[in-house]
């Protein structure tokens, strides 16, 4: 059996860990990958993959900053996403993973075209934050569009609350 191949980012040797993001790509789609995965930051990483039809698919491995880091983390971040999201081509597919760091809550009424009807929770800082850049970029919050059973609505539990929130998310454009 092949090993699957692995493609990671993180901080460098020696410096506190706060950030990581990766790919791993089943081994027969190597031969579908047109641009390699690429390290942009410590909490975004990008590749492309050919679809059939000759269409190709961006992909955005991300992991935003935590509620405790700075604003200016969390700015840069954005930043860096936004000049990265700005370089797909209008008619790749493009789609964000990852740890977003962020509760958006379950006002679809509000975030209309970016919620769907099945969010959970409140929203926090991080998720406006990351609402605003949906909303910029005409993204969708994909997990909120489908309903799930309950077990499986949240990502993360909180350690002390023991409350489930949805932070691990799937972003794609809207038509």
């Amino acid at each position: 059996m092949l090993a699957t191949p692995f493609f990671c980012h993180g901080q460098p040797a020696g410096e506190t860990r706060h950030g990581g993001v990766g790919f791993a790509i089943r081994t027969k789609l190597m031969t579908s990958v047109c641009e390699s995965p690429c390290a942009i930051s410590p909490h975004l990483m990008r590749f492309q993959l050919k679809l059939e039809g000759g269409h190709v698919a961006t992909l955005f491995s991300c992991y935003e900053p935590t509620l405790t880091a700075t604003q200016e983390e969390k700015e840069q971040f954005y930043d860096q996403l936004s000049s990265a999201t700005n370089t797909v081509p209008i008619k790749h597919q493009l789609f964000m993973i990852g740890d977003l760091n962020g509760r958006v809550g379950k006002d679809f009424k509000v975030w209309n075209k970016i919620l769907g009807h099945h969010g959970i929770g409140n929203k926090n800082a991080n998720g406006s934050l990351l609402l605003e850049f949906c909303m910029t970029h005409s993204l969708v919050l994909t997990n909120t569009v489908f309903q799930q059973a309950d077990k499986y609505e949240g990502s993360w539990m909180h350690p002390r609350s023991s409350h489930w929130h949805l932070i691990d998310l799937v972003l794609t454009q809207t038509t």
